[in-house]
């Protein structure tokens, strides 16, 4: 895959054209624990749902393109 390819797939997750739980099952990869919203709250008490939401995705993506070999994304 293209560094181009990347990108453009990197966007269409965030863009919820490409639903990253399902490339997870396509690519048989295992998502780790990933800490809710009210935990990280504890430590981070002016975190807001958005930036929660948009850190779960980026973490996903990073951790997919991660565990298919791709260390430049």
């Amino acid at each position: 895959m293209t560094e181009q390819e990347k990108q453009q797939l990197k966007e269409d997750i965030k863009a919820g054209k490409v639903n990253i739980d399902e490339l997870y099952e396509k690519y048989n990869m295992n998502l780790p624990y990933m800490f809710t919203y009210e935990e990280r709250k504890i430590k981070e008490p002016n975190l807001t749902i958005e930036e929660y939401e948009e850190d779960v995705i980026n973490d996903k993506i990073t951790i997919l393109f991660w565990q298919m070999g791709w260390e430049e994304f």
